[in-house]
């Protein structure tokens, strides 16, 4: 048999191969919320009411007057003693000329004090009740606003965008070759 006198091998080519992803980055700024409102309104005018309150008969019936009645009463009051005191002296005359002797000692005797009474004393309850007017005011302006609500969002920046290309890295560790061998003497 014929013994093979050549060894041929062969060794392959060995590459490395090295792959990065690619990457892609967004970041946005936090987006600011604003909102704004405003209340209800409601808005009533109205005119004051007007109260009038007459209390000098009130008063006068309990004896209080003021200045101006208590003139015009003690005017009234002195002319009606004024009258009567005529009367009475008048009527003491006639009798006195009527008849002759004691009759004059008898109107002595009859005006020997004061006979006329002038009401001086104040009521503690008044019988009379005050004079009550007024005039109502009323609703002038009547208003109302609704509430408001305004909402906003803001940001300041645009997003930033970063995008990485992947790497492809390709590398021979080894390149291929034939190793031939001679096996004879």
């Amino acid at each position: 048999m014929i013994r093979q006198l050549l060894s041929i091998s062969t060794v392959p080519m060995r590459l490395e191969l090295n792959v990065s992803s690619g990457q892609f980055n967004m970041s946005s700024p936090k987006a600011e919320l604003e909102i704004s409102s405003t209340k209800s309104k409601l808005d009533i005018n109205s005119d004051r009411i007007k109260i009038k309150i007459d209390g000098r008969d009130m008063r006068a019936s309990m004896g209080l007057y003021t200045q101006d009645m208590f003139r015009k009463k003690t005017e009234r009051d002195a002319k009606e003693v004024t009258l009567q005191a005529i009367g009475d002296i008048g009527e003491d005359w006639r009798t006195i000329t009527e008849s002759q002797g004691r009759a004059f000692i008898d109107v002595c005797m009859k005006n020997a004090g004061w006979r006329y009474d002038l009401p001086t004393t104040i009521g503690w309850l008044p019988n009379v009740k005050p004079d009550i007017s007024w005039e109502g005011g009323g609703l002038s302006k009547i208003s109302f606003s609704h509430h408001s609500l305004e909402i906003k969002w803001r940001t300041n920046e645009r997003p930033a965008i970063e995008y990485n290309t992947g790497k492809k890295d390709i590398r021979v560790s080894q390149y291929n070759k034939v190793n031939i061998e001679y096996l004879g003497t």
